[in-house]
């Protein structure tokens, strides 16, 4: 296996997963300013101690993924996450140096990164995208709830011996909206991608257990990502491709995170 030190961007969403009871896709930059997938991960079955989290850097023995033909992707020995520094949020200017500085370079251009995600030469599947125009911030009601046939495969999951040793926990909790962002790229093209990123739906959840009321707290989500981060911030998207539609669908990727750093002055600007 290699050894590879990750400056964490990317936690999304925990699914339920047959084979892992619930898995977390994890991704982030190497010292090298590459983009690399640690994927599965049982997040909420970690130790405590390794339980990483955005902008950390962590180091981990990680290989090849042979049942994932995406190059970013890569295999984790769970047991060998050791979690590092963290880049607090005061420290914008060294986040945006990672990532957009020295980092895998920004698109702007969707159609681009289609045609390279289905090229078979480079399968890119990992990319920071920059909006032309954002054009709204969409929510779409969905079951909150899992179904029988859903609710029965989790409990035979849960019943049965772990893969990694440890015990099970309670099911992740399912939200009862789907928020998307609506943008432009530097053609035209309008998309609407659905954002899967951890860090929304746990800010979804905070805001219901605050006030209780599910459009109060979806208002509160839309007011942050939409009042405060489009109107206010300089917004990147990190987007992702899913193993199961990458080859698949006709645009295979979703918003896997949010980098919203502020916006530069022009005396910040000219410095540069």
């Amino acid at each position: 296996m290699l050894q590879k030190e990750v400056l964490i961007l990317v936690k999304t969403y925990p699914c339920i997963s047959k084979s892992y009871f619930e898995l977390v896709c994890t991704a982030g930059l190497t010292r090298d300013g590459k983009w690399i997938r640690l994927y599965p991960i049982a997040f909420r079955g970690l130790d405590r101690e390794q339980q990483y989290k955005k902008f950390q850097w962590i180091t981990v023995n990680v290989q090849e993924n042979p049942k994932d033909n995406r190059p970013e992707s890569y295999r984790v020995d769970e047991n060998s996450i050791q979690v590092g520094n963290i880049i607090e949020s005061k420290r914008w200017d060294e986040r945006r140096k990672l990532v957009l500085d020295n980092g895998p370079g920004i698109y702007t251009n969707l159609t681009r990164l289609i045609e390279e995600a289905k090229n078979p030469n480079k399968r890119t599947s990992l990319a920071i995208f920059k909006p032309t125009k954002f054009k709204g911030f969409v929510v779409k009601p969905q079951p909150s709830k899992y179904t029988d046939e859903e609710w029965q495969n989790i409990c035979e999951i849960m019943s049965q011996t772990d893969l990694f040793g440890k015990q099970h926990y309670p099911p992740v909790e399912r939200l009862p909206f789907e928020f998307s962002y609506c943008f432009e790229d530097e053609e035209g093209r309008e998309s609407t991608l659905v954002i899967t990123d951890w860090e929304i739906c746990q800010l979804y959840r905070n805001c219901f257990k605050q006030c209780q009321s599910e459009e109060q707290a979806k208002e509160m989500v839309r007011k942050k990502y939409w009042d405060d981060y489009v109107n206010k911030k300089d917004v990147y998207l990190f987007l992702g491709t899913t193993l199961r539609y990458h080859d698949i669908a006709k645009n295979p990727f979703i918003i896997i995170g949010v980098f919203a750093p502020p916006k530069q002055t022009e005396k910040q600007l000219s410095f540069f």
